[in-house]
């Protein structure tokens, strides 16, 4: 590490602990979020605190949490923060949940740095240990953990690489991991900060070759999922706060997509608010032209922004607008058996009942000696081909067809008609607005 590199370092401790007395009036967190983003997302701020003044140990905290890269790149923002007074970021950490196991089940979980690892037993803080090598395996036996064959009692335990990345089930992640038992199940959970985590999620939840005003109105969408998502894990006392599927959002660690972080840094701290609380965003790949308000499996008693009341036809010109597709009968029956569902020789099928949107709420199939009804939503699972809710059925020969429209659940944002919309000249507050009836864009403050 070059030696200007650590003169600043000392300057920074220096300054800090002359300014002691000033400062102590400050949250702790309104502090550092001004002078070391960076620390402050890796969760070091009351040790970085209290050890400020002696130059060492900073700078031995800092080069081993974020490693000679990250740490050039924190001291470019520190010392520009400082000189033009921006205001703080807000931060939160947001706790992703990886993988949920029994406390009966055989688990082996493999993780990978290149500079090693420091654990910690968060009911023995200070009994942080360190392990050099590249690799970290953790096994279960017996409702026991295992860490390299060595067993560690503690009910929660930190991981942190450090260099502050690391890899897991071949995707490379930020932040550190918690791994947690409560009640019957050990939880893997991959802590970070919360705008590393909605730039992971908008490469896997959005169109990363779109412009970036769509991509703004994505962002500020999937952190609005998010942090309800928080409020709603605060209620039920839930361990993580999102899962990395697309039951939640869904969440493969980093990618380096430059446009998508530019999108997340113009649109930072943003989300849709509801009578002053998160909404829950929800959007899909193209609404098909349906509208929502007609739809009739929404409870739009809680969530009133998603009953819109009027059609989006700017998905259009989308290719997915409209769908056909084909079972043969033979599959078909085979797919049936399979759920548990054994018809043979498929006389007709149709669909028996829509809402008021078009949306399928029953399909009847007669065969050579009985007949089922079936849900909507259970042909949905049961047909992974089928693209939406909205689609009509006919058996000719021996195939089914399905001619349907939409891709998706019809609810929120339509991506495909949002991106044809800035074609038009929408920018992402108004595409918001007209997905959203009745929302408002707020900012997070650092209060939560």
């Amino acid at each position: 590490m070059k030696l200007h590199y650590k003169i600043i370092l000392i300057i920074f401790a220096s300054w800090l602990h002359a300014h002691d007395n000033q400062f102590k009036k400050k949250n702790e967190n309104q502090l550092l979020c001004i002078v070391f983003p960076s620390i402050l997302r890796k969760n070091n701020i009351s040790f970085l605190y209290a050890q400020c003044s002696k130059n060492d140990r900073l700078f031995r905290l800092v080069h081993e949490s974020l490693g000679q890269q990250k740490l050039k790149e924190d001291i470019k923002k520190l010392t520009e923060r400082i000189h033009y007074n921006q205001k703080p970021f807000f931060t939160f950490t947001v706790k992703v949940l990886l993988d949920e196991k029994l406390l009966t089940d055989k688990v082996l979980w493999s993780f990978k740095s290149n500079v090693g690892f420091v654990i910690y037993p968060l009911c023995q803080p200070n009994r942080h240990k360190y392990y050099k090598q590249q690799f970290l395996k953790i096994h279960t036996n017996k409702e026991k953990l295992f860490f390299d064959g060595k067993q560690v009692n503690s009910d929660i335990i930190m991981i942190k690489s450090l260099n502050g990345f690391f890899e897991f089930n071949n995707c490379s992640y930020h932040g550190s991991v918690l791994l947690v038992r409560n009640n019957d199940r050990f939880f893997l959970i991959n802590q970070l900060d919360i705008e590393d985590y909605i730039f992971c999620v908008l490469r896997w939840e959005s169109w990363p070759g779109w412009p970036i005003e769509v991509n703004k109105a994505f962002a500020i969408a999937c952190r609005s999922y998010l942090i309800h998502q928080v409020a709603e894990a605060a209620k039920s006392n839930r361990v993580y706060h999102i899962k990395n599927t697309n039951i939640h959002q869904t969440y493969k660690g980093i990618h380096n997509n430059k446009e998508l972080r530019k999108a997340i840094n113009q649109t930072r701290g943003l989300i849709l608010t509801y009578n002053q609380k998160p909404i829950v965003a929800m959007f899909d790949c193209c609404c098909g032209g349906i509208i929502p308000a007609h739809l009739s499996y929404i409870d739009f008693n809680k969530a009133p922004y998603l009953a819109r009341t009027y059609q989006c036809n700017f998905c259009q010109p989308s290719k997915i607008y409209s769908w056909q597709l084909k079972y043969s009968l033979q599959d078909f029956e085979l797919l049936l058996k399979n759920a548990g569902y054994p018809l043979s020789e498929i006389k007709h099928i149709a669909v028996s009942a829509n809402d008021m949107a078009g949306s399928v709420q029953e399909v009847v199939i007669h065969d050579k000696a009985t007949s089922l009804k079936l849900t909507g939503k259970q042909m949905y699972s049961l047909l992974e081909k089928v693209k939406s809710f909205c689609y009509s059925i006919e058996k000719k020969g021996k195939d089914i067809y399905f001619n349907g429209k939409g891709y998706g659940h019809h609810v929120g944002i339509c991506q495909w008609g949002a991106r044809r919309m800035i074609d038009l000249g929408w920018n992402y507050r108004s595409i918001l607005a007209f997905y959203y009836p009745g929302t408002k864009l707020m900012e997070l403050k650092n209060t939560i």
